[in-house]
């Protein structure tokens, strides 16, 4: 019997900031859904244009993180209002992923 991979949970200071300004019933739920991205990081709806990272839907929220398969780790980067999704995705490059993973190593 194969043991499922358990994936080590990084967040970026962006992301812990912005978790804290959600409220707490909110932070409840998204404490369950990040549990258990632990063991099924494939959870969340892949992002066609940027390869490993994914959206989790938190009611009017979004999470998201990255899975870096290669390190058996995932890395939060920021919660978004629905409303501003596109306004971050917008500014979202390859390079700032890596950077933000070069940083959070």
């Amino acid at each position: 019997m194969t043991q499922a991979k358990t994936y080590k949970l990084v967040f970026d200071k962006e992301f812990t900031r912005s978790y804290r300004k959600l409220g707490n019933s909110l932070q409840i739920k998204g404490d369950k859904k990040i549990k258990r991205l632990k063991t099924n990081p494939d959870c969340g709806k892949p992002l066609k244009y940027f390869v490993g990272l994914r959206e989790l839907y938190l009611d009017s929220s979004r999470i998201y993180y990255l899975v870096q398969n290669s390190e058996i780790r995932l890395l939060f980067l920021d919660v978004v209002h629905k409303d501003e999704q596109k306004k971050y995705l917008n500014k979202l490059t390859p390079e700032k992923i890596k950077q933000l993973s070069q940083a959070n190593s």
